[in-house]
């Protein structure tokens, strides 16, 4: 899902760690959202894969997270 915080951030986050109470919602669980942005046919390191979520966490060459 597509959250912003009260303080205007913005982010995908898994609906699987929100309780969602309306119009609002709370985070049951610490979540990074941080994306990278590789090049066509750059490689990347995997660290963890959700596979529940299709989200994989990974590293650059530049050590960038995401």
């Amino acid at each position: 899902m597509l959250v912003t915080t009260e303080d205007g951030r913005t982010g995908w986050v898994p609906s699987r760690i929100l309780r969602i109470q309306g119009d609002s919602a709370r985070v049951l669980t610490e979540y990074d959202t941080t994306v990278l942005d590789p090049a066509i046919g750059e490689e990347l390191e995997v660290l963890e894969e959700d596979r529940e979520g299709r989200w994989i966490w990974c590293r650059d060459a530049r050590s960038r997270t995401g």
